[in-house]
């Protein structure tokens, strides 16, 4: 949380100066009143508060942390999407990169690595449950678990 704090406020700053051969000093944004570390606490949309929320998820789930981690193909240069994975989970990370809504995307996986079934995907983080997902010869090709990613979400789905 401190790190968290740190971070935010050096971000809330708005830029580094030099004194003559001393050390930087920094210059205070002028907004401070508004954009700072209290008011993000108190806003459940803040940058802050959705940190904490994937920090707390990565803490509750174990394959988050240590679980291998393989890169899909999305079809989109602005989608990002990996699938975790280990004995104690598998987990899809889905992200939209981009600041508009993207419809035009497909999820596959080449490698043969997932246990042939169908998995249901449980919405951890995000908007929604995804669709269905059917698992052929340990890849899948063409997925599509959401109809539309909003700009710069993160959508995070537990596969059972």
């Amino acid at each position: 949380a401190r790190a968290m704090r740190a971070v935010l406020v050096d971000h809330c700053r708005a830029k580094s100066t030099r004194k003559r051969g001393g050390a930087a000093s920094r210059v205070v944004n002028p907004d401070f009143k508004n954009v700072n570390v209290i008011s993000q606490e108190n806003n459940t949309n803040s940058l802050l508060n959705h940190y904490k929320a994937l920090i707390n998820i990565r803490k509750q789930y174990s394959t988050l942390r240590t679980g291998s981690t393989y890169l899909l193909e999305t079809g989109n240069t602005g989608v990002y999407a990996i699938i975790r994975s280990d004995d104690a989970g598998l987990f899809l990370v889905l992200a939209n990169l981009k600041n508009e809504t993207i419809l035009d995307y497909q999820l596959s996986l080449k490698e043969n690595i997932l246990p042939e079934k169908s998995f249901m995907l449980i919405n951890v983080y995000g908007s929604e449950d995804g669709a269905q997902l059917n698992i052929l010869n340990g890849k899948f090709d063409e997925y599509k678990p959401l109809t539309q990613l909003p700009p710069y979400s993160i959508n995070l789905f537990r596969l059972e």
